[in-house]
């Protein structure tokens, strides 16, 4: 929504005027940003849009007609879990083989940027999430993850873990 766009444009505004000597990224590239949220801003003037829905799709076995993966995957994950493992925890449900083992992997995705706010006369800033992950099926995931389809709670489980990865299919 153009409240969201204004909120990173805040954001963006505020590490511009407010420098520190310990810049994550430079000046250019938040000048770069700035520009870039205002052209979107302007965008969603222009065309009269209240909102646009983004969505991606990570799809393994590419079209319809695509083989049937048969390889196992094993993947062990923790709520600790980054952007990367989330895509492949995804994948251990899509595919028939797959397997997620360990603890939930905490929200997704991770460094996600919602509304900024600045509270009036002072320079507290508050942020809400307000975004929904689905999986391929299109549901829900759960806030705190995906949930594995077995537990593992080190040390004591690892050596069934092992067991479990080296058997056959």
């Amino acid at each position: 929504t153009i409240q969201i766009l204004n909120g990173l444009l805040n954001r963006v505004q505020w590490n511009l005027h407010h420098d520190t000597s310990r810049h994550l990224i430079g000046k250019d590239q938040l000048e770069q940003k700035r520009e870039q949220i205002r052209s979107l801003i302007d965008h969603f003037i222009e065309k009269e849009l209240d909102q646009k829905w983004v969505e991606t799709k990570f799809i393994f076995n590419g079209n319809k007609d695509a083989p049937e993966w048969e390889t196992r995957l094993i993947v062990i994950a923790n709520h600790h879990c980054g952007n990367g493992c989330q895509f492949l925890a995804a994948l251990t449900k899509q595919i028939p083989y797959g397997t997620l083992i360990g603890t939930n992997t905490g929200s997704f995705p991770k460094n996600s940027f919602g509304p900024v706010f600045q509270l009036r006369h002072s320079r507290i800033m508050l942020t809400f999430e307000n975004k929904l992950h689905l999986n391929h099926l299109g549901e829900p995931v759960s806030t705190s993850g995906y949930l594995p389809d077995y537990w593992l709670f080190p040390p004591s489980g690892l050596t069934g873990i092992m067991r479990y990865a080296n058997k056959p299919n």
